[in-house]
């Protein structure tokens, strides 16, 4: 059996360039695959930075949720919104989009590739379930905000959980590409 690259060179651990070409072209386009490579990796960094931020907001601000449901005085209630709003608006949204906008820069470095691969149809899917779940979160502080909230800080304990379901799936999604 022939392997899928055979005839190609590997060139800077991204592209693989036909063996054909060779001379000043095949050192041009193996250029351009270093270049377009090494822009992927910057582009993967940054989305994983992205990524660790907005989990991180997704995470404790349902915690703040737990502890504002428990909080029984105005000053408790009052601090606590402003530090709900700081972290929407201050790290978990600007993380969002800058994530959702790296993500689809690193689909288009080989989109015919990733969009008929199944793990990335289930992972943008996943993402797109966080997605609905930051705006819940919106929803929630909305809520708190104006002092509506009816849900207990046990609903808000349980709340909590799912978004780490999420990054399980999201996780093994991309590593193990299962599909």
């Amino acid at each position: 059996m022939i392997p899928p690259n055979a005839g190609s060179i590997h060139v800077g651990g991204c592209a693989n360039v036909p063996a054909r070409f060779s001379g000043p072209q095949a050192a041009w386009r193996q250029s351009a695959a270093r270049r377009q490579g090494g822009r992927m990796l910057w582009v993967k960094a940054f989305h994983i930075v992205a990524v660790v931020c907005w989990f991180a907001a997704i995470f404790y601000l349902p915690r703040l949720f737990v502890y504002h449901a428990m909080a029984e005085d105005q000053v408790s209630r009052d601090r606590f919104v402003i530090m709900e709003r700081k972290l929407l608006n201050g790290i978990g949204t600007p993380s969002a989009i800058a994530t959702v906008v790296l993500g689809l820069w690193l689909i288009s470095f080989n989109g015919s590739y990733y969009m008929s691969s199944g793990w990335m149809h289930a992972k943008l899917g996943l993402v797109l379930l966080l997605l609905v779940y930051h705006g819940i979160c919106y929803r929630f502080f909305f809520d708190f905000r104006a002092g509506r909230n009816q849900r207990s800080h046990v609903f808000f304990r349980y709340f909590n959980e799912f978004p780490v379901l999420l990054l399980i799936a999201i996780v093994i999604l991309v590593v193990v590409r299962p599909f």
